[in-house]
């Protein structure tokens, strides 16, 4: 009666640990949405969604936050781990049950789509402010301050200001 008893309670355990793993895999669909939506926005200069988009995000991040902490207290429980350490090893962990492996890989695979498209629009995000700061300074007659390069590779600030000669 006893194993059955103990049985039963491990069940439970990975019940709730894959009921977990289910709830983040749901805010980082949401999230990679965010993401993409963030992504199209960019491409198409749409500002006020942009900045809609960057409020929902924010709120995104504070769930998913929570939510990995609570999986990180789960997983200290259950694994004496972390749940960074064991999505980090997801491909490695013999000692978890199939389900539990693949729910981690998928995560871990999510993740992974999550900051790489992040990453890509922080680049994109950048590009278009530098872009826009170089604009600003040839119209408002400021020296942009950019570098070309003479035949011998050294490298030549611009020279605003300066005229070719005099006619």
């Amino acid at each position: 009666m006893e194993q059955n008893s103990m049985t039963h309670s491990s069940n439970r355990e990975t019940d709730k640990w894959l009921a977990e793993l289910a709830s983040l895999q749901t805010l980082l669909d949401g999230f990679l949405t965010l993401l993409q939506n963030e992504k199209d926005a960019i491409k198409h200069s749409q500002i006020e969604q942009l900045s809609q988009i960057i409020s929902d995000k924010s709120e995104a991040s504070f769930e998913l936050e929570n939510r990995m902490t609570q999986l990180n207290q789960l997983a200290k429980a259950r694994f004496d781990q972390t749940f960074t350490d064991l999505l980090a090893q997801s491909d490695n962990l013999t000692n978890l049950e199939p389900d539990e492996r693949q729910a981690l890989q998928e995560t871990q695979q999510l993740t992974l789509k999550c900051h790489d498209l992040n990453q890509a629009n922080g680049i994109a995000i950048q590009i278009l402010k530098n872009m826009n700061e170089f604009t600003l300074s040839l119209v408002s007659g400021n020296d942009p301050d950019f570098k070309t390069y003479g035949s011998k590779g050294q490298k030549h600030r611009s020279r605003s200001g300066q005229t070719l000669g005099k006619a």
